[in-house]
């Protein structure tokens, strides 16, 4: 009797092994040939408006709704209009090219809003332009990771290197060969 449950739990066993083995190459299979393409706006959580209309944009890296609230994008930071920083016309007109007066769809990290009540989102337009990543890719923005939100952190750093090394926006117009700031 001894040898007949040991013999039983090794096939027990061998079989659950087997099991896992086959269902793991079968979904390696399914996964080869049908790849899950990431696409951001999918994270839109349900309580999120699928769009909003842009009532107007107040600079580069913000931006009102039609309902009265303020947007500051996730992850990066334009020149300051205010303060006529270099560069700060060209991003702000960049954002109104893109999405004044349009519908956009906005995608939250982990952070609600930040200490002056604007609510903090990563912005796509409505036909899926990323508008953070764009802004710094164009050497418009820098990035300004602030932890938790940090989901596009990797992605923002290429974008700038990238439009650092070929002196765009900012990089070229305010700074030497993209140094500074």
């Amino acid at each position: 009797m001894k040898i007949n449950k040991k013999v039983d739990k090794k096939n027990r066993s061998f079989i659950f092994t087997y099991l896992i083995l086959l269902v793991t190459t079968a979904l390696s299979i399914y996964l080869f040939f049908n790849p899950v393409k990431f696409n951001p706006s999918q994270m839109l959580t349900k309580n999120e408006p699928e769009f909003s209309m842009v009532k107007r944009v107040i600079d580069g890296d913000t931006i009102e709704l039609e309902n009265g609230e303020m947007v500051r994008y996730l992850g990066i930071d334009t020149p300051e209009i205010q303060q006529k920083e270099c560069g700060s016309e060209e991003a702000s007109n960049f954002n109104k090219n893109l999405v004044e007066n349009k519908k956009v769809r906005l995608l939250k990290d982990i952070t609600d809003k930040d200490s002056y009540g604007r609510i903090l989102r990563y912005v796509f337009t409505e036909d899926g332009q990323f508008v953070n990543y764009l802004l710094v890719r164009n050497g418009l923005a820098q990035t300004l990771p602030i932890p938790p939100d940090t989901l596009f952190d990797k992605t923002f750093e290429d974008a700038l290197r990238t439009a650092k090394k070929e002196n765009l926006g900012i990089w070229g117009k305010c700074f030497n060969r993209g140094e500074g700031r």
